[in-house]
């Protein structure tokens, strides 16, 4: 049997809302720490997107550039490294500056560029290892066979990213 002649029930109103005060304040922190993790992954992205362009574009000038099977279905874009380095440049800074001034549209626009561009690329690795294999796959033209399956990720990545961006935009935030 319970003896209530000691419980007094403005007590324990105030112990369960000392519970519920820090159930709240630890969730605060996680809410925090998660959105400093996702605006470090956006920077992280944006970063390497503006770091690798200038060298793809770079690299694709080279008297052995994109020479190998792997790119020979991307070498089928006019200017492709130009076209392509641009594509990246242009979705990383719109990301940067999306990400720095706190805006999920202009966030959300990078993202989709960055995502075009590691598409393209995924796509036609993916084309290129096709045609190998429709050509008998011969030993001495083996185009990476991973390489649509990183880009494919990354682009993966990417939608990941634009689906909590495109519910930001969708809540006002």
């Amino acid at each position: 049997m319970i003896d209530e002649s000691n419980h007094d029930p403005v007590d324990d109103m105030a112990d369960t809302l000392d519970v519920l005060y820090d159930i709240v304040e630890r969730s605060g922190g996680t809410v925090k720490r998660s959105e400093g993790n996702r605006l470090s992954l956006l920077y992280l992205h944006a970063l390497f997107a503006l770091f690798i362009s200038p060298l793809f574009m770079l690299w694709g000038f080279g008297p052995n550039a994109m020479k190998t099977t792997t790119w020979q279905v991307a070498r089928a874009i006019p200017g492709q490294s130009t076209t392509l380095a641009a594509l990246l440049f242009l979705g990383g800074a719109v990301l940067l500056l999306g990400t720095a001034t706190r805006s999920p549209r202009w966030a959300g626009t990078g993202l989709m560029l960055i995502l075009i561009w590691y598409s393209i690329i995924a796509v036609t690795f993916a084309a290129a290892i096709i045609l190998w294999v429709l050509n008998g796959s011969p030993d001495a033209t083996q185009p990476a066979l991973y390489a649509p399956g990183v880009y494919a990720h990354l682009a993966a990545v990417m939608v990941i990213h634009l689906t909590t961006v495109w519910k930001m935009v969708h809540k006002g935030r």
